[in-house]
């Protein structure tokens, strides 16, 4: 697992979606890229496990990942699957680090992989 920050993962998400041609709002085939957010304790008063604190994100989980978009949004899903669909980008949370967790790739017709 490779420590990168937030700016890195969304360059990274951009890139991928602007090689496969993807727009926001569009199915496709091609699986997006997933990554994880781990924000800082020190956005808490009480105490959060890593987990509790770690949210999966996607290329295509928000307007913030797509070139020309005139909006921000960040969707994610808290990694102790208490918390799904979070708008992120409405907090003004800390990133302690991110990684990615999967680079996509083309999926199959059936949307079960290649």
């Amino acid at each position: 697992m490779e420590r990168m920050t937030f700016e890195q993962v969304k360059e990274k998400f951009r890139q991928y979606n602007k090689a496969y041609d993807l727009h926001y709002g569009v199915s496709t085939e091609v699986r997006p890229m997933v990554a994880i957010v781990v924000y800082s304790q020190s956005n808490w008063n009480k105490p959060f496990t890593e987990k509790e604190r770690s949210y999966r994100i996607t290329s295509n989980g928000g307007k913030a990942f797509f070139n020309n978009m005139l909006g921000n949004s960040i969707f994610g899903d808290c990694l102790d699957g208490e918390d799904l669909g979070v708008r992120l980008d409405a907090y003004d949370w800390k990133v302690d680090y991110c990684y990615i967790e999967s680079f996509g790739e083309l999926s199959g017709r059936d949307g079960k992989g290649a």
